[in-house]
């Protein structure tokens, strides 16, 4: 996928299978039209820098004491190969509860999406898988709620002045706040202050890329039990959040130096 920014000054590639970015800026004659490819870091990839390591080890955690709790019946003779299995399946229970967490994601994502892009009909059919369902019900409710008004969906950005990229769920209009907002959708079990700062940089990009200056922002969590929790961050938090999000970027970048990141390490709950 390519998009060209900033007057078609910029081109944005974006590779979907590694979400990776990388950009060429327009040449002058008599040299090429495109400069050099050079990749682009994207949001997510920068803040994993930031991590939640706390909340994630305890998680895995929790994920290991689950599988053990199913795979193992009260009375029952354990052998050493039955303690071998259970050991084995609990240190890779994480990765399992984690691909399904992320398909969940993923789906209602899609269907916030969809549901956008026609129009937000009063009757729009919902997801059958149980998780996924529950959270577009929520994401519906706060929409309805709000009086929300999409101006765009699922938007490739590029910040020109700081190098980073990334992709936007939603710019609208909520009508509780009478104003053009930033709505970014989260799955995860809470809103981290990492989100504060992915929002901010969505903000700074779009400014950059439009004229437009957006100031206010949203957090929507849509929980898989139907639980909402929409926080919305008010103009005055935006220069702190943005702050934050460019030391992040130095962290992010001192690592990559140092090859203690992966280019392709996503974070996109």
């Amino acid at each position: 996928m390519e998009r060209f920014l900033y007057d078609g000054q910029v081109k944005l590639s974006f590779d979907e299978r590694f979400h990776r970015y990388c950009v060429s800026l327009r040449g002058l004659p008599p040299g090429p039209e495109w400069g050099d490819p050079q990749s682009a870091p994207s949001v997510t990839s920068i803040l994993s820098a930031v991590g939640s390591e706390g909340a994630l080890i305890q998680w895995a955690a929790n994920c290991a004491a689950d599988w053990i709790h199913c795979h193992l019946s009260a009375g029952s003779t354990v052998t050493e190969q039955d303690v071998l299995a259970l050991a084995n399946g609990a240190r890779t229970a994480y990765s399992a509860a984690r691909m399904d967490a992320a398909d969940v994601g993923t789906q209602a994502h899609e269907w916030i999406r969809k549901f956008v892009e026609a129009g937000m009909p009063d009757v729009f059919e919902l997801p059958e898988e149980p998780r996924t369902r529950a959270a577009c019900e929520a994401a519906k409710q706060w929409m309805d709620s709000v009086n929300y008004w999409p101006l765009m969906t699922e938007t490739c950005l590029y910040s020109r002045k700081y190098h980073y990229a990334g992709t936007l769920d939603m710019v609208g209009m909520v009508s509780t706040r009478g104003a053009a907002s930033i709505v970014d959708w989260k799955t995860s079990k809470r809103i981290y202050p990492k989100h504060r700062m992915q929002t901010a940089a969505y903000c700074q990009a779009y400014s950059e890329m439009s004229g437009l200056k957006i100031r206010h922002r949203w957090v929507v969590r849509i929980g898989k039990n139907g639980e909402l929790e929409p926080l919305y961050l008010p103009p005055e938090t935006l220069k702190h959040d943005l702050r934050a999000f460019l030391a992040a970027k130095e962290v992010y970048e001192y690592l990559k130096k140092y090859e203690y990141l992966k280019e392709n390490d996503e974070n996109r709950s």
